[in-house]
This record gives C-alpha cells, structure tokens and sequence, in this order.
C-alpha cells in the first residue's frame, strides 16, 4: 500500500496566501498542512509516499523535505506538467502507483483520525473487493459539496453537488484505489483534465458497481483547508487539542 498526495492545484480558493506559497505548505497553526499529512500516513502504515505538485513550487517542495523529519516515509515528488482536475494529477504519477493498492488525499483536506485501526481494515475491505472507496465524513452545514445519495424508489446511487444541510456526510478527498485500477486509467475512463473528471469517475464507478463508500467514525475529523474559513477552524481544532 502507497500514498498520494495531490498538491498541484492552484489553491484559488485560499487567495491572496497562495499567490507565494503552495497550498500543501500553508501553516495551519504551528506548523505546514503537509506536516499534518505525512503523520496520517505513518499513523497508516504507509511507507512509501508521492506527492504530485505544480511545476512552479518544485524547488519550494524540495527544499521544504530536506529540512523535515519523515517519520520514517520515503517522499517523491512529481510534477504535473499540463491539465488540470484530479485524473490529470493522478496520471503524473502513474508509474509510483502502477501495481500498488493507492491511499490518495486532496492536499487541501486534513484528517485527525481516532480510530486508525477501522480506517485501515476499510482500506482493505475495499483493496480485496476491488472496488475504489471514496471515503466519507461529517459535512459542514451551509457549504458546497458532493454527495452520494440513494434513491429510496430503486436504491441506485447518484452523485451530485449541493448546500450541505446538517448531520449529513459527504466525500472528504480521501480515495481507496486498488492496484487493478492504478498506473493507466485509459481502459477506465478517458481523463477531460477538467475540475469536474471527479464527477464523471463518480458516475462511472456506480454505473461499473465498484465503488464503495467508507465513513469516518463519529470522533474523526476533517477539514477543507481550501478556504480561510476552514484553515482557521482546523488551526483552532489542533490548538484545543494540544491544550
């Protein structure tokens, strides 16, 4: 099992702060948002990591990971070099991930995982069904989001956007990907390289029946960093916990 961080965007939402600095290197308290990541994915298991960024914070990257400690995961770096969306970014990374079952993140999501040891057999359950699991947990009331939801006539799944109202859950920008769909993806669904490819893989795992939808357990948490309304909120979450 291997992990992907996705960092490339531009971190449009988080304007003016990342106009100098990438959204993975933003600090959400005391210290980087890629600092909260490379501990979840050791708390995961996960040895071996690849973080996909923008050709324009490379250096910002690489010098960042020679001052850090690790935790004991070997980091590669590659560079999306031209479209957009998230099967853009994925495909960047191709050669990292062909073969291997894939825990993949947005850069712009923080987890604060209670119970590590559930999230890791949903991790499994997915990898040996050979099914991608879409990871899923409390929305926050009043903002966008996806969602998931069943249709009480046939049971079939759709997915779409909406406000979020509340007690609802919603895909977090965690993915469970096992290795029979990792490296190409051509055979899956041909990539638009537009914001809206997560919509169309969306579509195309419920219409193929190989999606599955974990749930953080009720004491998870998550954020979506990708606004200042979010950064905030989780710089507070971590200063209240450290207390």
């Amino acid at each position: 099992m291997k992990g992907v961080i996705l960092n490339a965007g531009n971190g449009k939402r988080l304007a003016p702060i990342t106009k100098c600095i990438s959204k993975g290197l933003v600090p959400v308290y005391d210290r980087p948002a890629l600092m909260y990541h490379i501990s979840f994915f050791a708390s995961m298991g996960i040895r071996e990591l690849a973080i996909v960024i923008s050709e324009e914070h490379e250096k910002s990257y690489r010098d960042f990971l020679r001052q850090i400690d690790t935790q004991g995961i070997d980091i590669s770096l590659y560079v999306q070099k031209e479209g957009a969306g998230v099967l853009a970014a994925y495909v960047s990374c191709a050669d990292f991930t062909k073969g291997n079952n894939i825990v993949m993140v947005m850069g712009d999501c923080l987890y604060f995982i209670d119970d590590v040891i559930n999230l890791k057999k949903q991790a499994e359950a997915c990898f040996e069904s050979d099914k991608v699991g879409i990871v899923q947990g409390k929305a926050k009331p009043g903002a966008n989001a996806a969602f998931f939801e069943r249709n009480q006539n046939d049971g079939t799944l759709s997915y779409d956007y909406r406000t979020a109202g509340e007690n609802e859950i919603c895909p977090i920008g965690m993915h469970f990907i096992p290795k029979s769909l990792t490296g190409s993806i051509e055979d899956f669904i041909q990539p638009s390289f537009t914001e809206l490819d997560a919509a169309a893989v969306s579509t195309r795992l419920i219409q193929s029946e190989r999606l599955m939808l974990p749930e953080l357990t009720p004491n998870d948490e998550w954020f979506d960093i990708g606004t200042a309304e979010q950064l905030f909120l989780a710089g507070a979450y971590v200063r209240d916990k450290n207390r």
